[in-house]
């Protein structure tokens, strides 16, 4: 429930174009879906994993 929380806040800070807080609650995820087996190629890491890449370009760090 909290993970599905986090995961529709960081949607709506990325789609709100606020990518410094949205990386931080991509990154907490990223981990927590670390940390439960999934792998690199599940659709959410890999959204999430694209969601980050976005941030980082938009604030000039990737």
């Amino acid at each position: 429930m909290v993970r599905t929380l986090r995961k529709q806040y960081a949607a709506a800070l990325v789609d709100g174009g606020d990518y410094t807080a949205a990386l931080p609650e991509l990154r907490v995820l990223l981990q927590q879906f670390a940390t439960t087996g999934s792998g690199p190629e599940d659709p959410v890491v890999r959204q999430l994993r694209e969601d980050e890449a976005l941030c980082l370009r938009e604030l000039g760090a990737g």
